[in-house]
């Protein structure tokens, strides 16, 4: 069997593969919820009313909280899905609101 000499290494250096390109830079992430204190945070799953077939769907699962802002005072739950961190929910409560457990 006869080997063509260019498919060969010239040297054992040349067997080792060079490193991967380095890993992108770490860039700072904002979530909104920087000036916001945190009064509640619980597991929950969030559910729909589909009018056309008369059920509930879900529509995600995952972190709910209830966040204070720290200037206005205003507070808003938002809700995060576990696995891709989406917000789900994101809404302003009223102090004429109840909220309650179902």
């Amino acid at each position: 069997m006869k080997t063509l000499p260019f498919l060969l290494p010239r040297s054992r250096s040349a067997l080792h593969h060079q490193a991967a390109a380095p890993p992108p830079p770490q860039v700072a992430v904002t979530t909104g919820e920087e000036d916001e204190d945190p009064i509640l945070d619980l597991k929950a799953k969030l559910y729909r009313f589909d009018k056309d077939g008369n059920q509930w769907k879900e529509r995600g699962a995952g972190s709910v909280k209830f966040l204070k802002h720290k200037v206005t005072g205003k507070v808003r739950l938002v809700m995060r899905q576990s696995k891709t961190l989406k917000i789900c929910a994101n809404h302003l409560v009223l102090p004429t609101m109840i909220v309650q457990e179902n």
